[in-house]
């Protein structure tokens, strides 16, 4: 750097004037500090941070969760050599914060949770697990056959079983309700106690211990597999799909190279024996690309759900 020598009138020229040390000190520290908040920003952004809501998946064991979820973020951290970590939530304004905040940057959950508790424009690109089959994000309403319910119209005053801690399915009940008898759910039907596991629900049903139940499609369909005689004596009579039961997205602040990385490596989970193993446990078969449109369905119910309560 050039040094100008200012002279004034016959005066001999003076020398550069010198810094205090202190100044210098101080500068250098401002440097350092600079330095450390960009490495620390820069270590963040490679981090994959799950972040999940416990309560969304009561028809799985606490534990099969918390292996699920652990085992899931270090694969992809080992596949791609990225550090990992997993936080689980049973407060959804903890949850809203941590995103916020940053401490999580990957979001997973089940769609219901998603539309009525976050703002969607906050999301990026994510994945959803799914089944190879048809069945895996479709809520249905069963009954008996032959039992004079063959119809949403025609379960009043019948007995329904419901499933706890499963907010969707309460508000696909009230949707059906109030489209069918201008009521809340819980005027038109008779209420039992609720059950923890779908399976259970569905053989209450089988045993005449209830009249109707509301499950998602793959866990009738696994309760069928291990028993063919339900088919024979239950039916389906209301249905809604793409109510997506797992599904995740990052945060838009999360560099979109890295996002890609991570769900490159999560699609390809199936086609690992540690993968398989994964999805074995959480009753799926694959993993696939999700966007904010495959919360379309879920976000009609909720809106429904939604414009019927303020209605009454």
């Amino acid at each position: 750097m050039k040094i100008q020598t200012i002279t004034f009138n016959n005066d001999k020229p003076r020398p550069p004037r010198r810094l205090p040390m202190q100044k210098v000190w101080v500068g250098l520290l401002i440097m350092l500090c600079n330095v450390c908040v960009f490495a620390q920003e820069a270590s963040t952004e490679q981090t994959f941070r799950l972040g999940y809501y416990l309560k969304s998946y009561p028809d799985h064991k606490y534990e099969d969760l918390q292996v699920a979820a652990h085992f899931m973020v270090e694969e992809i951290g080992k596949q791609i050599g990225i550090e990992t970590s997993v936080i689980e939530f049973d407060n959804l304004d903890v949850m809203k914060q941590a995103l916020a905040d940053g401490n999580i940057n990957f979001i997973l959950s089940n769609s219901f949770v998603l539309v009525n508790y976050f703002d969607e424009n906050e999301f990026a690109e994510g994945f959803k697990l799914n089944k190879s089959d048809s069945y895996y994000d479709s809520l249905i309403v069963l009954t008996r056959k032959n039992a004079g319910m063959d119809e949403v119209k025609s379960l009043q005053g019948k007995r329904l079983t419901l499933l706890e801690n499963n907010q969707i399915i309460d508000a696909y009940m009230d949707v059906l309700a109030m489209q069918n008898f201008k009521k809340h759910y819980k005027t038109v039907f008779k209420v039992s106690n609720q059950e923890s596991k779908s399976v259970q629900s569905i053989l209450k049903l089988f045993f005449k211990q209830t009249d109707v139940v509301c499950v998602y499609h793959n866990f009738y369909k696994i309760a069928v597999d291990l028993n063919p005689q339900l088919n024979e004596q239950l039916q389906i009579i209301d249905h809604r799909d793409n109510i997506q039961q797992a599904i995740g997205f990052f945060s838009k602040s999360t560099p979109a190279e890295f996002r890609e990385r991570v769900i490159e490596k999560v699609l390809m989970m199936n086609t690992l024996a540690r993968g398989r193993q994964l999805f074995d446990l959480l009753k799926v078969d694959k993993a696939e690309r999700a966007t904010v449109d495959n919360l379309f369905e879920t976000k009609k119910l909720v809106a429904t759900y939604n414009s019927f309560k303020k209605s009454k």
